[in-house]
């Protein structure tokens, strides 16, 4: 669980009821009024390795990430909207930022502009794992356009 509150049905009557997560995993659940229910939620983050005596968290931060700021990497991803509206986006972006996901795991920010001052003006996409991501040599022939994305098939 990345965020700090979520909205669950927590209660018989089925109303919706905010549950906040505090430091020691512990959720209050609470509706209008007094708070309802009072139970100790188990993140899987937080769990311990048998092997190494770390939290898989723990284990996660100790993780480096492997592809440095500046790369060009070729990336796929695809989006859901609704009502039929989606996207499916095959790029080849800047990595501008080392970020880390809620358990500890190196997760990338990617842009269009390979300045990672400016990244976060230009339209940067966050939270690729480094199982997404293509470093791609940037040569001379690159540069100029050869070698580029195409598409894969006609409209």
């Amino acid at each position: 669980m990345c965020g700090r509150k979520v909205l669950t049905t927590a209660s018989r009557n089925a109303d919706i009821h905010t549950v906040t997560m505090n430091d020691k995993s512990e959720a209050i659940c609470t509706g209008v009024g007094e708070p309802i229910l009072s139970q100790k939620f188990i993140v899987i983050h937080d769990l311990v390795n048998s092997e190494t005596g770390l939290t898989y968290k723990e284990e996660n931060l100790k993780k480096p990430h492997n592809i440095p700021i500046g790369t060009l990497v070729e990336v796929r991803w695809d989006e859901w909207f609704g009502g039929g509206a989606c996207w499916k986006v095959h790029a080849r972006l800047w990595i501008v930022a080392h970020r880390r996901d809620c358990d500890g795991t190196p997760i990338y920010s990617v842009s269009r502009w390979s300045n990672p001052i400016s990244y976060a003006m230009k339209g940067a996409h966050h939270g690729f794992g480094e199982e997404s991501l293509l470093p791609i040599k940037v040569t001379d022939e690159l540069v100029y356009g050869h070698g580029a994305l195409e598409w894969e098939d006609e409209l």
